[in-house]
C-alpha cells in the first residue's frame, strides 16, 4: 500500500503548469473529440449563439453532440488521471496528479475533473483558484488531490 504523502516531499505544480496543461488537453479533445462533429454540425447548416443553450432553438441532436462531447472529453481526463496520473498536457508541462490520502481512487479523479465539462463549475472553480491563497482549484480541495512538478 502506497504511503501517506508528506507535504515537505512534494512541490505544488504552478498556475502556468497547469493552464498550459490544460490548454494543451482542451486542443486535443478539440482535435480528437469534438472534431468529428464538424462535418455534422456543418451539414445542419446552424449559427450558434450563447443564448440558444437556454431557448428550445437547439435540436435533440446538438443536445446528444454536446452531452457525447462532455461525456468523452470527462473520460480523456478521468481515464488518464486514474491510470498514469497524468494527461497529455500534464505530462509535456511535467506535472502529475497526487492523492492526499492513502490511496488515490477514482471517485477522487472524476470529482476533480467534473467542473472541466461544465462550464459554470469551471467559472467557479477556476474564480476560487485565483481567490484563494494557496491557488488550489475548488475541484482539487474536494477531492483531496493536488498538482505536483513530477
Amino acid at each position: 500500500m502506497p504511503k501517506k504523502v508528506k507535504k515537505e516531499e512534494i512541490k505544488k505544480a504552478s498556475i502556468i503548469k497547469r493552464v498550459l496543461a490544460y490548454i494543451i488537453d482542451s486542443l486535443i479533445i478539440t482535435l480528437v473529440v469534438s472534431y468529428p462533429f464538424n462535418n455534422y454540425l456543418k451539414s445542419m447548416n446552424i449559427t450558434l449563439k450563447f443564448t440558444d443553450l437556454f431557448t428550445t432553438k437547439l435540436t435533440s441532436d446538438l443536445y446528444i453532440i454536446f452531452f457525447t462531447i462532455a461525456i468523452l472529453s470527462l473520460i480523456y481526463f478521468v481515464a488518464l488521471e486514474y491510470y498514469l496520473k497524468q494527461t497529455i498536457g500534464k505530462i509535456i508541462m511535467r506535472i502529475k496528479i497526487i492523492s492526499l490520502n492513502k490511496e488515490f481512487k477514482i471517485s477522487q479523479v472524476i470529482i476533480r475533473n467534473i467542473s472541466k465539462v461544465v462550464d459554470i463549475l469551471l467559472f467557479i472553480d477556476v474564480i476560487y483558484m485565483l481567490l484563494s491563497p494557496e491557488k488550489e482549484r475548488l475541484f482539487g480541495k474536494l477531492s483531496k488531490t493536488q498538482v505536483i512538478i513530477k
